[in-house]
């Protein structure tokens, strides 16, 4: 049997890095004086950063994968926070092939596993690495295992569609935020998309948006 396991203590160092970032520019912009719009913006984007950091250490996403060549299946447990424990067996007749995507320029890349279904459904391994072999290496093991295909090329990840989801997300927490504003405080004015709770409010909600936005983009395609 082969077990892969997200990299759980590598995420979690990102997203403490992003929180530690985050809270050192609010300290240091709360301590400018007087407040600038530049030291406003800086403030607004220390607080979004604190903010994303510790929600991602909060909900973070794990993932299992177990290849079975007794049962020949695939058991793949997706857990978080907020949606729960996910679990699928799949039959190794239902796999299309395993697959490396690569995120980043040449000289940055990190490298990351993907099972194919013959659906065109991909799922997550959350196993990635810097070193391109290490990775190719896992997925020829498993296609073996598996008796499927594996490219010996890496595929760039196709992002276009997070980026619509977090367009789209970012739409909809704003005009939360200014329905709220409006009916709660006050007519809308400058004023209002700075402080602590507007910034909160708009990254709360652009994050809840882009995980619902998500999840309703995959059932549709299936």
């Amino acid at each position: 049997m082969i077990e892969i396991k997200s990299n759980d203590k590598k995420n979690m160092i990102i997203y403490v890095g992003t929180l530690l970032v985050g809270l050192l520019i609010v300290y240091l912009t709360s301590k400018s004086e007087p407040m600038n719009n530049n030291t406003q913006a800086a403030y607004v984007l220390g607080l979004l950063l604190a903010a994303l950091g510790g929600f991602c250490m909060v909900y973070q996403q794990s993932y299992n994968s177990k290849v079975d060549p007794v049962q020949k299946n695939l058991v793949h447990i997706s857990k978080n926070a907020a949606f729960g424990t996910i679990k699928k067996i799949i039959p190794f007749s239902e796999i299309s092939r395993t697959a490396v995507y690569y995120i980043g320029d040449y000289d940055s890349r990190s490298f990351h596993l993907k099972f194919i279904l013959k659906n065109n459904e991909e799922l997550q391994t959350g196993r990635w690495s810097s070193d391109e072999r290490e990775i190719k290496l896992l997925a020829e093991k498993i296609a073996q295992t598996i008796g499927c295909s594996h490219p010996d090329v890496p595929v760039e990840t196709n992002i276009s569609h997070e980026i619509e989801n977090a367009f789209f997300a970012a739409a909809i927490s704003f005009s939360l935020y200014a329905i709220y504003y409006s009916t709660r405080v006050g007519p809308m004015c400058p004023a209002m998309w700075f402080g602590t709770f507007p910034s909160f409010f708009i990254l709360i909600g652009w994050l809840c948006s882009y995980q619902i936005i998500r999840r309703l983009r995959k059932q549709y395609a299936k």
